[in-house]
């Protein structure tokens, strides 16, 4: 990714077709970026309104796949070598397996003009291999840690990225826990607070997704949370009005425009 001002257009191409073609991938430079991420999961690990999520995930996709922390394993880290990242990179970085957008100031022709000239070496690659569609696994896992606090997570199976239907789940997500005026965060933060943290999302991927809730509480109000989570799940469909869908689809027109 790269972001220039439209007088070096075409440098930005240029820095960014070399990086992506002929990164070379030096020995020490890989050894260093192992250590920053062995770094950044044990953060992440050290975070637990973060580590939450990654667990979360696992708990409903499991150890494959999309159910696996983005940061990887150590075990993986360490086991990288100079010789899968090349590997890696001959297969998969060609024309069949890359996307190239760009937004600003540009000429159409111009741009592709200078992406062919400085991407014309880029090799057909192959395509990802398709793997089977992940199944939600609906269960309570539970992970004990000394802390002064409780983080919970649950949600239900969601859409894929295309479905026809992500608009209306995209608007029911804001009513029910996307922002401050939302029915979670007014009922369980706002009116009572018992959470310092509450809200719900949406992960969507190409075959499925996730409508998740996360709420972050003291340990003995957590029973309390809990039912009122799902005193708010099951009774969204009956309790929306018009205005709560065109307050919601003006807060994601917002959204969008600003960013």
């Amino acid at each position: 990714y790269i972001k220039v001002m439209d007088e070096y257009f075409d440098k930005g191409i240029e820095l960014l077709s070399d990086i992506f073609i002929h990164s070379t991938f030096p020995e020490e430079d890989i050894e260093k970026e192992k250590g920053i991420i062995k770094e950044e999961i044990k953060l992440v690990e050290d975070t637990p309104d973060e580590y939450i999520h990654d667990l979360f995930n696992q708990a409903i996709w499991g150890n494959d796949g999309i159910g696996q922390s983005i940061l990887g394993r150590r075990e993986t880290i360490k086991a990288f070598t100079r010789e899968d990242l090349v590997s890696h990179t001959k297969k998969h970085y060609g024309t069949k397996g890359i996307v190239i957008s760009c937004a600003g100031n540009f000429e159409t022709d111009r741009l592709l003009d200078a992406l062919n000239h400085n991407f014309i070496s880029l090799r057909k690659g192959s395509e990802p291999d398709k793997e089977p569609r992940p199944l939600f696994n609906s269960k309570i896992k539970v992970y004990s840690k000394e802390l002064p606090e409780v983080h919970r997570c649950r949600g239900v199976e969601g859409m894929p990225q295309a479905s026809k239907d992500r608009y209306v789940l995209f608007i029911r997500n804001t009513i029910l826990g996307g922002g401050v005026s939302s029915r979670l965060f007014q009922e369980i933060r706002e009116k009572r607070g018992l959470a310092y943290s509450v809200y719900s999302y949406i992960s969507s991927y190409t075959d499925t997704g996730v409508l998740a809730v996360y709420a972050g509480t003291g340990k003995k109000k957590g029973s309390q949370v809990i039912e009122l989570i799902l005193k708010e799940l099951r009774g969204l469909a009956d309790m929306l009005t018009d205005i709560d869908v065109e307050r919601a689809k003006a807060q994601l027109k917002g959204n969008l425009i600003l960013g």
